[in-house]
């Protein structure tokens, strides 16, 4: 598989409906998103309908993040972005933390050591902070990333709600912190109160091309009823 020339290469990994790394490809410019991991049928019908209508970088879907092989991708990726589930930590849940089945850092932390990406870009609920303290942090510092990490509200950007996010930036070998900046005016929330997501001004670029037709792995029907051998998402 050509994963093409954009200056980062992103897997994706817990991706939903694909709004964090279409936060980081707007904040990046060039980059492209090489490959999706996504368990839920009704996200990987939405990423699959998103790339074909362009909003989303045409790539492989892996449904499975335990058996996704991070290794095959060293060397081969500047970047990983990460939406892990928020259950374990979320206040509204039951807060089992690690001894939570759905907790997936174990798996990511293994995945990031295997493909060792530059950078790793991480979104999750204000509850995980003492999970992470006490174990995301010190793992991605073992791993040689220098660590930074801020909590966000949707409010702080202009949207009508506060939806409060912990974000983590890990970047191997520099400060992490340098990556922080003030939102520009330009940045800030365009949509009206009540709409599902505001609009950064247009700078006249398609968001993403398509070169092939969307793959999901492990022998899943995508929304268009194509189906793909198991490994289509592995680099070969």
């Amino acid at each position: 598989m050509n994963v093409g020339t954009c200056t980062e290469q992103i897997l994706s990994l817990c991706t939903g409906a694909g709004g964090l790394g279409r936060g980081v490809h707007m904040a990046l410019g060039d980059a492209r998103t090489v490959c999706v991991v996504e368990y839920e049928a009704s996200a990987i019908e939405l990423l699959v309908t998103r790339m074909e209508e362009g909003w989303l970088d045409d790539a492989p879907v892996w449904t499975d993040l335990h058996t996704f092989d991070g290794g095959s991708w060293r060397g081969r990726v500047s970047g990983v972005v990460a939406g892990i589930p928020c259950q374990p930590h979320s206040v509204a849940g039951k807060g089992l933390g690690a001894d939570d089945p759905r907790d997936l850092w174990p798996v990511t932390a293994r995945l990031l050591r295997d493909a060792r990406p530059r950078w790793f870009f991480l979104e999750n609920v204000p509850g995980i902070l003492g999970y992470y303290f006490e174990r995301i942090r010190p793992e991605l510092s073992a791993m040689g990333y220098c660590v930074a990490e801020v909590l966000v509200t949707a409010a702080e950007v202009g949207a009508p709600h506060r939806r409060e996010r912990l974000f983590i930036l890990a970047v191997a070998g520099r400060a992490g912190a340098d990556g922080w900046t003030a939102f520009e005016d330009g940045e800030r929330w365009q949509g009206a109160p009540g709409d599902d997501c505001g609009n950064r001004p247009s700078t006249g670029r398609r968001p993403g091309r398509l070169r092939a037709a969307a793959r999901v792995a492990r022998g899943k029907r995508n929304s268009a009823g194509r189906r793909a051998a198991a490994g289509t998402c592995k680099q070969r």
